[in-house]
């Protein structure tokens, strides 16, 4: 700029122009300059506050998480257990959220709810971040759910209903063996988010599960299992449990269930039939998908 400036003044007769000139693009440059230079130190600045605010958000997750309890089994007078770390930490650029984290409460080591926290890309009227609880019921039965000693959810129905998974192999008698199983159990599934009149978006089963049931007990009811994510980024969309039980002639059998984290609709294939959609999320205190501003 400065020097197309220059030359124009070439072109002029007058000193006192030329010196205007002159100085009006010394100064704008000196302008774009600083600007260059404040821009570049922002997004600096800008990189490492993400930084801290993802540790921050993810801290808050859990404290709210840390708030909430749960009963549930058959007289709902069972508690739940909360896992003390996330099962996952997530990101989802197609969103631009930079922080996520799921989290999980359990019964006897089976999985019962799964809670994802995330910031909404709102601010509350301090000027803080608002953020969302997500909620799936994992649980064959109704529960109840509380905050602080408040009741905030209390789905009337189950929130997955197993079936029988078909495989060319029942489950290993080896840890080891079952795990590998597993996972490859989990590639038969593919699943996608179909909103209406709008791209169709595939998800991706991440290769490892987010969560491994623990060695069963004396009252599990269970030989093992997995929880399976697909997600877009790393958020999770769909959970995939995976488990292997015994049936009434003493076998031990595969069975899966399939369970929402999204409100979006949804297709899942397995072997490329389709067995599950879901329509947009109906949320409310009753139902087993349920979302809580906070």
């Amino acid at each position: 700029m400065l020097k197309r400036v220059i030359r124009m003044c070439d072109a002029l007769s007058c000193p006192l122009i030329v010196m205007v000139l002159l100085t009006q693009a010394l100064a704008c440059q000196g302008l774009v300059s600083e600007a260059l230079a404040q821009s570049d130190d922002a997004t600096v600045a800008e990189a490492v506050a993400s930084d801290t605010d993802v540790a921050a958000m993810r801290t808050r997750f859990l404290d709210a998480a840390s708030n909430f309890a749960f009963l549930g089994g058959a007289q709902k007078d069972q508690t739940f257990e909360l896992l003390p770390d996330p099962i996952l930490n997530w990101s989802n650029p197609e969103r631009r959220t930079s922080a996520g984290g799921m989290f999980l409460w359990t019964l006897h080591g089976r999985p019962m709810v799964a809670m994802c926290g995330y910031p909404t890309g709102e601010a509350g009227f301090d000027g803080s971040v608002v953020y969302d609880c997500e909620f799936q019921s994992l649980a064959s039965e109704p529960l109840t759910a509380t905050e602080s000693g408040v009741l905030v959810w209390e789905p009337n129905q189950a929130g997955v209903v197993f079936q029988t998974l078909k495989s060319d192999s029942d489950p290993a008698t080896s840890s080891a063996a079952r795990m590998l199983q597993m996972r490859s159990l989990s590639r038969e599934f593919t699943g996608k988010l179909v909103p209406p009149q709008r791209t169709e978006i595939p998800l991706r089963m991440l290769s490892s599960p987010i969560y491994r049931y623990p060695e069963p007990s004396h009252s599990s009811d269970y030989v093992d299992g997995a929880i399976f994510a697909m997600v877009q980024g790393t958020d999770p969309e769909v959970l995939l449990q995976i488990e292997a039980v015994m049936n009434d002639q003493g076998e031990a059998k595969w069975r899966y269930a399939l369970s929402r984290m999204s409100m979006v609709p949804t297709e899942v294939r397995h072997r490329d039939a389709l067995i599950w959609e879901t329509e947009w999320a109906i949320k409310n205190r009753n139902t087993p998908y349920f979302v809580i501003k906070r």
